[in-house]
């Protein structure tokens, strides 16, 4: 089943001049089975996100129906700030589950772009609609073959200004980002790269973020790229020792695998830094 968006959805499906592309929709439930007012229906989609998160394998029909209902509460309250933020947060939660799938990630990286948008244009001087705009951005970015440097800036910008209202909101989540961000783009003159930047911001984050497993693993990214390997390590096995927590349940599993690829990683790069090609 196609998703059902809506006159007010249909018109936010647009980013930068490109359709967000449709999907078939993995909800199990519809618009008209829901609360019909926004109150209610933000509510309802906060229950689903914690239950969503705390579940360690699947949850994406659950959150997938978090976002109907938020849809639904925009366009019952388009002057709702909860309901734009918290659908750019599902939206962004949603494109990330679907990493692997290019078509997915663009369209949930989409809407939660254009809903991180009408957050900020309700609420300039709160840190949310800043922080989902640079996180749904980024994601955008990653689906686009040419084009995706020249959205590098607004990404930046976004978790700059972030950084300026909150910095530890989301457990240090924008030098989270945007230390990510630093580590991993080409550097100048073709991007932003600059790995010691990276390491400098992901160390605020960990810092920022108390015992959350994802700002080590990142920390680890950007030591790696830094070619600082020993203490890169150390990050990852951080992760790789994390216990469950129901705030991390859904994505531990993910993040211990990447801190395992990491781990191949540091190891593989300290030998090529050492035996340079001649």
């Amino acid at each position: 089943m196609i998703v059902r968006l809506g006159a007010l959805a249909i018109a936010m499906l647009m980013l930068a001049g490109c359709p967000v592309p449709l999907i078939k929709s993995g909800a199990t439930l519809t618009a008209d089975k829901m609360p019909d007012k926004a109150p209610e229906l933000v509510k309802y989609a906060d229950e689903i996100f914690v239950k969503s998160t705390a579940t360690a394998g699947g949850g994406t029909p659950e959150m997938e129906n978090a976002l109907v209902a938020l849809d639904k509460a925009v366009k019952a309250d388009p002057k709702s700030f909860e309901a734009a933020w918290k659908a750019a947060r599902a939206a962004g939660w949603l494109a990330d589950e679907f990493y692997d799938d290019k078509t997915k990630r663009a369209h949930f990286a989409g809407r939660g772009s254009e809903y991180a948008k009408a957050a900020i244009e309700l609420q300039p001087k709160r840190v949310e609609g800043h922080y989902y705009s640079g996180i749904n951005l980024g994601l955008t970015a990653t689906t686009k073959t040419i084009g995706a440097k020249f959205m590098v800036p607004s990404v930046r910008d976004a978790e700059k200004k972030a950084m300026q209202i909150d910095a530890g909101y989301d457990r240090g989540g924008p030098p989270r980002v945007l230390g990510s961000l630093y580590a991993k783009a080409p550097p100048w003159p073709a991007s932003v790269g600059d790995p010691d930047k990276g390491v400098e911001l992901m160390t605020q984050a960990v810092k920022l973020g108390g015992d959350y497993p994802l700002n080590n693993l990142l920390l680890g990214d950007a030591l790696v790229a830094a070619e600082r390997f020993d203490e890169a390590k150390k990050q990852y096995d951080i992760v790789l020792q994390a216990q469950p927590v129901p705030a991390d349940a859904h994505f531990l599993p993910k993040w211990k695998n990447l801190a395992h690829k990491g781990m191949e990683d540091a190891d593989k790069k300290r030998v090529a830094a050492t035996n340079p090609a001649s």
